[in-house]
């Protein structure tokens, strides 16, 4: 669900279209890295015009002013772009190092509200301080650095701060989720730790101190126009009989109309150009598997670099968390001028990566890439209860608990990038058990798709990619393994337990062919349940995959889910409910610890493939944080709406084998493989 208006305003909804491509090519994240350079004479003449900031804040007058707005009650910058009263960004070609925001509110009997806010510049580019071009697709989600905050308004903490700044700047909706886990941000209310959508036209200019807990500025839903008021304030919003009331950044407020005038100002400083490498890898929250002596090698991955520059890079644990630190190491040239392209070995753990450009007799800006895990990898594949057809969605407690979507990782909170369905999965559980057993960041990658049978997944068949593709974005370091939950299908359609074996060890062979993966182990879960399906049929299902199993070479039983089949653990006979899902990931847990009893050591083969038995009970219940049901994918994160139109696999015994077909995408083409990589947006 998209953001909505409240009741007074219209009630009219922001309008969902797909973005435009972006400027930005997928997966470069532009870090500002300064170098030292002279200040540029030029800067004033760029903007001229004085500031009101200036006239307030002795800092502001070593400033240019780079944008200055008179802020309309209702904004419809989308359709029209931003009604600057100063636009000096076309001719600004000199360097600058700080950045400053000043928003200014007059109230109808004359009085002045006002809050300035500086910071280390986060971008090269004037253009991108603005409000963002939607064509552009930019959004700005980031913390900032070396904040001086001024301000008349009560409740605000004026002062310098190293630390604890955010910016929200986008030009879409948003939802309250905190997907980037900001401190102290909430799942719940609109604050500093807001998820961005790829589309709509609400808009976000916001600056925080959420180390405070404090929204420094505010200037919301200037993209849609339509009559309704923009939102916009000073400090948090807390008067809760006003619409929206609960949420601090003024979201939903419509209260442009209650001053008399809003004057918005962008500055910034001449000072040391921002120089602008763009990083590949490494990538925040993303988890590398160990190896058998508990070490991974982290890529990293940078383009751009000055002739004069070479780029260094170290890893310090992150406070509280298990690693070892490194010193500085240079990471070689690449194959083309400004390439750079290496490997830091890291020992089990959870750290910051910092990168610095350093020259002949200088050493310049160090930037911090964070978190970077080394601990477990699991790939997941099969069909929806692999995948997120579960309710509801749950989310891990452990911060180390990650995804990979193809090109970024994050939390690994529900529903998971990649498989289909829009609901909850095992896997965020799971996470937390094996994080608080190991004391280690777990990553996955969960490829399933609902209703498919096993012969789907062949290597000559559609969906076999899928798996290729995630084994190949997990090189050089692999995986521990690819947990397998597939079988309901072929029960219905009454796959023979020769059939089910001989197809799934093809799969197997298959994926022990791919990048980093020739050892790979497999865990294979025994699974038939549907309700009312053939005792015999789902009898032949389970006979080969035991088979599997039993003849190895490293696969290993996984939980026995038929064993979850009543209505205490599914919520639509087929699907698990929490304590479902909860069930599985325990089962899960139990299984690997039997599989790989000395993984505190990192083995590299799981310890037997004899059956054992399975767990089925659901374990305490961890403290969990499920993103609400207005959550929205952020910008480049898999969303694939359309799969949820395909009818789920049905009770009836007479239409098991026709829902189980129908159930199943149309993917007997092997010649148009369904690569997951397909469906990410193109920001």
């Amino acid at each position: 669900m998209r953001l909505r208006m409240p009741k007074r305003t219209l009630e009219r909804r922001a309008g969902r279209r797909a973005p435009a491509p972006g400027s930005r090519r997928p997966g470069l994240l532009l870090l500002p890295l300064f170098v030292i350079a002279a200040a540029h004479p030029g800067i004033r003449e760029a903007g001229a015009q004085d500031s009101r900031a200036a006239a307030r804040v002795a800092e502001a007058s070593g400033y240019t002013l780079l944008y200055a707005l008179d802020i309309p009650v209702t904004a419809d910058f989308h359709a029209t772009g931003p009604s600057y009263r100063v636009d000096a960004s076309a001719s600004m070609d000199a360097p600058f190092d700080r950045v400053a925001y000043y928003l200014e509110l007059e109230a109808p009997d004359g009085r002045l509200d006002w809050v300035y806010v500086s910071m280390r510049a986060y971008t090269a580019k004037p253009t991108e301080l603005g409000l963002p071009d939607p064509t552009g697709g930019r959004v700005v989600q980031q913390p900032v650095a070396d904040l001086q905050v001024a301000s008349n308004v009560a409740g605000i903490q004026p002062g310098d701060f190293a630390t604890g700044g955010s910016l929200e700047i986008w030009p879409f909706n948003y939802s309250p989720a905190n997907a980037g886990r900001v401190p102290g941000a909430s799942d719940a209310v609109y604050d500093w730790g807001d998820q961005p959508a790829s589309d709509g036209a609400y808009g976000s200019l916001q600056v925080h101190q959420h180390a405070l807990g404090q929204v420094l500025l505010a200037y919301n839903r200037w993209g849609m126009g339509g009559g309704v008021a923009s939102d916009i304030g000073i400090g948090n919003a807390v008067d809760p009989e006003e619409p929206g009331g609960a949420h601090v950044d003024w979201t939903f407020r419509a209260n442009a109309g209650d001053w008399a005038a809003r004057r918005l100002e962008i500055l910034v400083r001449p000072g040391p150009t921002p120089f602008e490498l763009k990083l590949t890898a490494p990538l925040a929250h993303a988890v590398h598997q160990r190896d058998a002596d508990g070490r991974a090698r982290v890529p990293i991955q940078a383009a751009g670099l000055a002739e004069d520059a070479g780029l260094e890079a170290r890893a310090l644990p992150l406070a509280g968390q298990r690693g070892r630190a490194t010193d500085w190491r240079p990471i070689p040239v690449g194959d083309r001028p400004g390439d750079v392209a290496g490997q830091i070995e890291l020992e089990a753990g959870w750290y910051a990566v910092e990168l610095r450009l350093a020259g002949d007799d200088w050493v310049r800006s160090v930037h911090r890439v964070e978190p970077v895990g080394v601990g477990e990898v699991f790939v997941i594949a099969g069909q929806s209860n692999s995948a997120n057809h579960g309710q509801p969605p749950l989310a891990p407690a452990d911060p180390r608990v990650s995804t990979f979507d193809g090109r970024r990782w994050r939390p690994a909170f529900d529903p998971q990038p990649i498989a289909t369905g829009n609901g909850g999965s095992p896997w965020p559980a799971l996470g937390d058990l094996l994080a608080e057993r190991l004391d280690l960041p777990i990553g996955f990658v969960s490829v399933g798709w609902g209703g498919t049978r096993v012969d789907q997944w062949l290597p000559e068949a559609a969906l076999y990619p899928r798996i290729a593709d995630a084994l190949a974005g997990l090189a050089p370091n692999g995986a521990r393994a690819l947990l397998w939950h597939q079988g309901e299908s072929d029960a219905a359609v009454g796959t023979s337990a020769v059939d089910y074996a001989e197809r799934l060890r093809r799969v197997i062979g298959a994926s022990r062919s791919e990048p980093a993966a020739a050892r790979l182990p497999w865990g294979v879960a025994l699974v038939s349940y549907l309700p009312g399906a053939d005792p015999a049929r789902r009898a032949a299902v389970i006979a080969g995959q035991r088979d599997v199993i039993a003849a190895g070479p490293a696969v290993f039983e996984g939980p026995d889910t038929d064993a979850l089949s009543s209505a205490d653990h599914r919520w639509d006979g087929i699907h698990f409910n929490e304590a479902g899902l909860r069930a599985h990931a325990a089962g899960w847990a139990t299984a690997i610890a039997a599989a790989f009893p000395g993984l505190e050591t990192s083995p590299t083969e799981p310890a037997t493939s004899e059956p054992r038995p399975s767990a089925s009970a659901t374990p305490e219940a961890s403290a969990t944080r499920a993103p609400p049901a207005t959550a929205t994918a952020a910008r480049g994160w898999l969303a694939l709406p359309w799969l949820q139109a395909r009818p789920a696999l049905g009770t009836a015994p007479d239409r098991l084998d026709a829902i189980a077909a129908a159930s199943a995408p149309t993917i007997d083409r092997p010649e148009t493989p369904v690569r997951w990589r397909e469906y990410q947006s193109n920001d």
